[in-house]
């Protein structure tokens, strides 16, 4: 696992997962709570069920603080509202920016 903060955003780039992975991931998204943040997957070989169920889980509670929780991957593709999932990097980044803009403005999404 690997950290990067820009500014207000945060940006773990996952290499594998495990239980220890996961524990480590919940506490570090719950001291990231007040900005946005980027969960990157490209690195892992293949996503089970486990880690989409708590990432699914960390979102919900960012977004309940008015903060963005992007996905980067290129091979999930799971059915699920509560994520958002992009391919690359900028693609996260301009996302952040439209949610951004969005909760400027007022509006709810």
């Amino acid at each position: 696992m690997n950290i990067e903060t820009k500014d207000d955003i945060v940006i773990i780039n996952l290499d594998s997962f495990s239980n220890d992975i996961s524990r480590k991931l919940n506490e570090l998204v719950s001291n990231y709570e007040n900005k946005n943040v980027i969960v990157n997957l490209n690195y892992l070989l293949s996503v089970e069920r486990q880690p989409v169920d708590l990432l699914t889980k960390l979102s919900m509670i960012h977004k309940e603080n008015k903060q963005s929780f992007i996905i980067i991957s290129q091979s999930l593709s799971i059915e699920n509202e509560q994520l958002d999932i992009v391919p690359t990097l900028q693609e996260a980044y301009d996302y952040i920016e439209m949610e951004n803009i969005e909760r400027d403005l007022g509006i709810d999404f």
